[in-house]
């Protein structure tokens, strides 16, 4: 089997970002949902509505035109965030219509994963583009561009060390946040290698380490690094 290469920042999104019917299944709103009252453009959430899904988003604008002939020059970023469609998921599983703040097209795209081409030529990245004309001006066009990192078969991987850094705030208090990243934490202690190392660095007012680095064939300690995170976080919630 193989297996890309990846960062601990992206097994931390991960962690965060997924979800399962197990995890909002008990999940009820108010008189108001979230979408209504994102597009009703109040400033302030109803009195009763529940204290665990009172998000905020950045306004929403479309991106303006570049010149081209003003600057020729783009750059990107690399990684490959799909939290915007998770989030889409939970809502939809809901009843729900998402925020259009919410909507990131780019992570709706970055969700899935591409047959793209392996690098060749002992290159560690390959590139893909494909230009189209633009469906909704005619005058446009469209470009897609895809980037695939080396695929290195698992038992080639060299060992790992993560070390993750861990909210610990009153704010982490809520099945959605805290639940996920319990339930996300012993799922990915089950799939490490036992070569493989974890610490965990928690931080609310201050910082401190929960957890030194420690082998992965220890997985019954580290999954009760999930319990002692929600101890951490009971405590901040008494002192907040």
């Amino acid at each position: 089997m193989k297996t890309n290469l990846f960062t601990a920042a992206v097994v931390l999104l991960f962690l965060f970002n997924a979800c399962t019917e197990d995890d909002v299944s008990d999940v009820k709103y108010n008189e108001m949902s979230l979408a209504a009252f994102m597009d009703s453009g109040q400033d302030n959430y109803p009195d009763n509505y529940p204290d665990n899904y009172r998000e905020n988003y950045n306004d929403y604008e479309e991106n303006p035109f570049i010149k081209v002939s003003d600057q020729p020059v783009s750059t990107f970023s690399v990684d490959a965030d799909g939290g915007s469609y998770a989030n889409m998921r939970r809502f939809l599983y809901l009843g729900q219509t998402p925020p259009k703040a919410s909507v990131r097209i780019e992570e709706y795209l970055n969700y899935f994963t591409f047959d793209y081409a392996e690098p060749q030529n002992g290159e560690n990245v390959s590139l893909n583009s494909e230009l189209s004309s633009c469906p909704w001006n005619t005058e446009h066009y469209l470009m897609r561009l895809g980037m695939k990192g080396k695929t290195i078969p698992e038992n080639e991987l060299p060992n790992s060390n993560y070390v993750f850094l861990i909210d610990v705030s009153g704010s982490m208090n809520s099945p959605e946040k805290l639940g996920i990243l319990k339930s996300g934490f012993k799922t990915m202690t089950d799939n490490l290698k036992d070569q493989d190392r974890i610490a965990i660095v928690t931080y609310a007012g201050e910082a401190g380490v929960l957890l030194p680095s420690t082998y992965c064939d220890e997985k019954e300690k580290l999954k009760q690094q999930s319990i002692n995170l929600a101890l951490v976080v009971q405590q901040q919630v008494q002192q907040e």
